[in-house]
Order: C-alpha cells, then sequence, then structure tokens
C-alpha cells in the first residue's frame, strides 16, 4: 500500500509516492492505512506488530491505557469509523483522482470536526490537519514568522510536560528520521531561527512552582523579546503530561493584548482534555489552538487539527513558508 499526496507548494495535479513503513506480517490493509503518513514513532516492530510505546494498530479491549501521550490505542469505534471511510475511499477510487477525494475529506473533517465541537458558528476558522501534535507545533511555529537577524522567541513549559519531540519541532527540527510525507525529515529553514524558552513548572523535588513565579518569568522572556523587536510565540499548555495548566490564562491574556501584532498565542491541548466551552474561549481570545484524535479521544494514534481564529489567519495569510514543510503537510490538509 502505498500514500498519495498533493504537493503543499502546487496548483497542479501532481502527484508523489511515499513508500509505507515497515508492517508486521498479516496486517490489514486498514492497519496499515492507521500506521501510514506519521513518523517512526508508529511503524509497528515486524516481528511483534507494536510500535515503539508497545501498542499495536487495532483496538485491545483488555488494555488498561495510563499513557499520557502517544501510548494510546484506538478504541472499537474509532476503528469502526476508520473502516467506513476506508470504504467510502474505495468507492470513490473508482470514479476521480485520489487528491480530489482527498481534498474532499478532509473538508468533510473539517466541517464534522467543528460541528462536534461546537465551533461551527465562528467566522472564517480555519482549520490545517497534521500527523500528530508535534508536527502542529512545528507548523505553529513558523506561522510565527522571525528572521534570521532577529529570531522568534519560543516560550513554552519545560520539556518534561509537553511532547518529547516537541522542543526540536518548534525549533525547526525533525523528532526523529522520517517525516508525514517523505522518508528523511528535513530541517525547517527558511523563516529564521528560533530561540527556545523552557519555563519550568515544577521545583526539583518535584512540586509545583508557584504560578505568579511562572507567570513573571514568562512576562519577563516575552518583554525583553518584543524590547528588541522580535517576535514571540507564546505557548499555554491545557492540560501538561502531568495535569498542568500553564501559564495562567490571565497572563497570556494579558501579554497578548498588550502586544496583539507580535505575540502570538499557540494552546497545546493536544490531550483534548478541554470542554467545548474552553475551547471557544481560547479561540475567541485570538489563540490558535493545538488539538489531537488520539489519547482521551482513543482516535488513531497520529492525527492533530491546528484551529487558528480569523484575527489571527489574517495576520498569517500570505506569509513565506519554508519549502521543507511539504515534508510534513500536504496542500489539502491547509
Amino acid at each position: 500500500m502505498k500514500k498519495y499526496e498533493l504537493p503543499i507548494d502546487t496548483g497542479k495535479s501532481l502527484f508523489r509516492v511515499v513508500p509505507a513503513p515497515p508492517i508486521a506480517p498479516g496486517v490489514s490493509a486498514l492497519e496499515q492505512l492507521l500506521v501510514e503518513g506519521g513518523d517512526a514513532r508508529i511503524a509497528l516492530d515486524p516481528h511483534i506488530g507494536l510500535n515503539r510505546y508497545g501498542c499495536q494498530a487495532t483496538p485491545d479491549t483488555g488494555l488498561m491505557a495510563f499513557g499520557s501521550s502517544t501510548a494510546s490505542v484506538i478504541s472499537p469505534a474509532g476503528f469502526a469509523a476508520a473502516a467506513h471511510v476506508r470504504q467510502r475511499l474505495l468507492n470513490a477510487a473508482c470514479v476521480e483522482p485520489p487528491a480530489v477525494t482527498y481534498e474532499r475529506e478532509l473538508n468533510r473533517i473539517r466541517l464534522a470536526l467543528l460541528r462536534l465541537c461546537a465551533l461551527a458558528d465562528l467566522p472564517d476558522l480555519d482549520v490545517i490537519f497534521g500527523a500528530s501534535g508535534t508536527d502542529l507545533h512545528a507548523i505553529a511555529s513558523q506561522l510565527a514568522g522571525g528572521t534570521a537577524s532577529l529570531p522568534a522567541r519560543v516560550i513554552m513549559a519545560e520539556a518534561a510536560e509537553t511532547g518529547s519531540g516537541v522542543s526540536a519541532a518548534l525549533a525547526g527540527r525533525a523528532s526523529g528520521p522520517r517525516a508525514a510525507q517523505e522518508e528523511t525529515a528535513p530541517e525547517i529553514r527558511g523563516c529564521g531561527a528560533r530561540e527556545i524558552m523552557p519555563v519550568a513548572l515544577r521545583l526539583g523535588d518535584g512540586t509545583p512552582r508557584e504560578m505568579a513565579a511562572v507567570d513573571a518569568e514568562v512576562e519577563s522572556l516575552a518583554r525583553d523579546a518584543v524590547a528588541l523587536g522580535r517576535r514571540v510565540l507564546l505557548i499555554l499548555v491545557d492540560h501538561s503530561k502531568t495535569g498542568m495548566i500553564a501559564p495562567s490564562l490571565a497572563c497570556v491574556a494579558a501579554l497578548h493584548r498588550r502586544w496583539p501584532e507580535t505575540v502570538e498565542v499557540l494552546v497545546d491541548a493536544c490531550q483534548f482534555r478541554i470542554a467545548p466551552s474552553t475551547l471557544r474561549a481560547y479561540l475567541e481570545q485570538g489563540f490558535m489552538v493545538a488539538l489531537t484524535g488520539s489519547k482521551f479521544l482513543t482516535g488513531p494514534t497520529f492525527s492533530g487539527a491546528l484551529l487558528i481564529p480569523a484575527p489571527v489567519a489574517r495576520r498569517l495569510r500570505g506569509a513565506a513558508l519554508p519549502r521543507a514543510l511539504r515534508a510534513y503537510s500536504a496542500r489539502a490538509e491547509w
């Protein structure tokens, strides 16, 4: 089975063939599809049929899942839904080119996602799909701008509280040898360097820091960057791996209101442990939000969406994007 994608930077009907990752003997076509289009983290070991997190591509009703991130298994309902979509794709393949089907299906998913999250009435809300939460962070980082002489400053929670590859992705570096669309994961260049500034959420003994101290450090880092004429991507994590929300919403909102053209905000809600009302509130504040369909929702291991509210989309539309993003994202996903 091979995956056909439309390149991100062309309007022509051109296709590339991306080889599928290794897979265990006897795995069905649906299971094959569920481990394509990601990176080495979801490739199945050919001997045991599990990925590096010890998870298989099919439901495991006997598993007690305590994993906080990618160590999650698709649910029976999710697997059945995927089978239904696969059959619809097979039927469409008889009558139209794959790129047409792919674009139409993604538009259908956009509308369904917004409807299910009670967001369909928000005007001009953009949805960018990505293979994983890690890839969504890489995309958001590039959208935030910056130049070689004035690199953007990314302020984020310490790496231990978020995805293992998030810090590298924000800096434009691949988290592994594979990218979603290519065998080799290239470094993302072209929009200036990134200065990654992690902020500790816990003390050395593991107890949480006072939120006032976290907020003060975040504010200081943002203020110093703005004073130097640099753009800022401020990441609010909701929830972290250990269940924290930081920095505080009051701190993030105040910084965004103070420098609306300079400080972009990304809410890392990849755990998807938030209510629709909370999701709406973030978007109405003008924050980008990253979501994934795995973990709490128990969908396929890799599946993500970056929600971009209209004011942010207007600021970012037309921004130059590095060609290396083609390795991580297909045209129809934008």
